[in-house]
């Protein structure tokens, strides 16, 4: 499962969506968690609406099935869930790696409905990635 965490500076929640600049991405499962990599955020462009400055943003974590922020307006967080993406609002400040730590926790365990949904989005992506990559060949 993919999990981004939005952030000016790259190890907290630090900022609101909209002025977020780039997002920590990284994968876990039960057995831990690994940095996937780090993805700027796209820079507004003149003349954008708040909707299509909000659909560019979120198509750079389209492959993640959470998103961790401090603060998300509702439109956004709509925006959101539509795309398969779920948001947890967390304090502003909270750190990244805790946060990891913890869902990690949660999975080793007996994760909550939540978890599961997202488990099974990330299971049913691969599943079509696998699929769509045996057709080509």
């Amino acid at each position: 499962m993919k999990v981004a965490f939005a952030s000016m500076r790259g190890k907290q929640l630090d900022g609101h969506f909209g002025q977020c600049r780039s997002f920590s991405v990284f994968v876990l499962d039960p057995g831990g968690y690994r940095w996937l990599e780090h993805r700027a955020a796209p820079e507004p462009l003149a003349g954008e609406t708040d909707e299509e400055r909000i659909a560019r943003k979120l198509s750079v974590i389209d492959d993640c099935e959470l998103l961790f922020v401090s603060r998300m307006g509702l439109g956004a967080v709509e925006n959101a869930l539509a795309r398969g993406i779920m948001v947890l609002q967390q304090e502003a400040g909270a750190e990244v790696i805790p946060l990891a730590e913890g869902l990690v926790r949660l999975l080793r365990g007996d994760p909550p409905l939540w978890l599961k949904k997202a488990l099974d989005r990330a299971r049913l992506r691969e599943n079509r990635r696998t699929a769509a990559a045996n057709s080509e060949e």
